[in-house]
């Protein structure tokens, strides 16, 4: 049984449709776990969620007990973080 649609458009079933919804659906933004993060600054998981916890300034998003980060979010906040060594030297010391 051939498809009305299909034939109209010369495309395969539910292909026109899949071209119109990317075209018009916003990108969703992209979440990683805390094992994830750990695993990419090669930390412990219960480090992230500490530190997740205690810097009110890490973007992590929390729903009840689940705790999650937006990719893109969190990779400019590690690119705006200074190693500590780098903190010290701005206060004049040798």
């Amino acid at each position: 049984m051939s498809d009305p649609q299909s034939a109209r458009d010369g495309a395969p079933h539910g292909r026109r449709r899949a071209q119109t919804d990317t075209l018009t659906r916003p990108t969703l933004p992209t979440y990683v776990t805390a094992r994830d993060v750990a695993d990419m600054l090669r930390v412990d998981e219960r480090t992230v969620l500490r530190w997740a916890q205690r810097d009110a300034s890490m973007p992590a998003i929390r729903l009840g007990r689940v705790v999650r980060f937006e990719r893109e979010t969190l990779l400019r906040w590690l690119a705006r973080k200074q190693p500590r060594a780098a903190r010290r030297g701005d206060h004049g010391r040798p």
